[in-house]
């Protein structure tokens, strides 16, 4: 699930695990969460359902334990928007509140419709280019 980190906790869990970076292998997430948690308990809350669209940038790449029920940010793929879903960018200039409404429903309404076909290829016929499994792989682990 998306996480958000805390620069200033960053810097400390970097400092302090420094002495060990060139002997051990360290998980920058698990490192910092670890850590961070045990000595800044306060600073955390309970862990919550994500409410991100777009997260990950391909519904296959894992399973979630919780699905997000609503969406409160949008994880922003350029080519996700532009080649799979056909986004418009300058939709998110627009400064109508009334509009900016619409288009959120409507990227909600493709990332869903591109989720199902991905699931249920048989149901989607407009996406089936994106069905091979090389084409979302080679764009997450080669293609950045």
């Amino acid at each position: 699930m998306p996480q958000i980190i805390d620069k200033e906790l960053f810097i400390e869990v970097t400092t302090f695990f420094k002495p060990y970076e060139g002997k051990y292998p360290l998980c920058e997430w698990s490192t910092y969460f670890n850590y961070s948690t045990q000595n800044h308990p306060s600073k955390f809350f309970e862990p919550e359902a994500f409410m991100t669209l777009c997260w990950p940038e391909h519904p296959l790449a894992w399973k979630f334990l919780i699905p997000p029920q609503c969406y409160v940010f949008e994880n922003y793929t350029p080519s996700l928007f532009k080649n799979i879903l056909n986004f418009d960018p300058e939709w998110n200039n627009s400064k109508d509140l009334a509009e900016l409404k619409n288009i959120n429903i409507e990227k909600i309404i493709r990332w869903k419709k591109y989720e199902i076909a991905c699931k249920h290829p048989e149901q989607a016929s407009n996406f089936r280019k994106y069905f091979n499994p090389r084409v979302w792989v080679n764009k997450l682990f080669i293609n950045q």
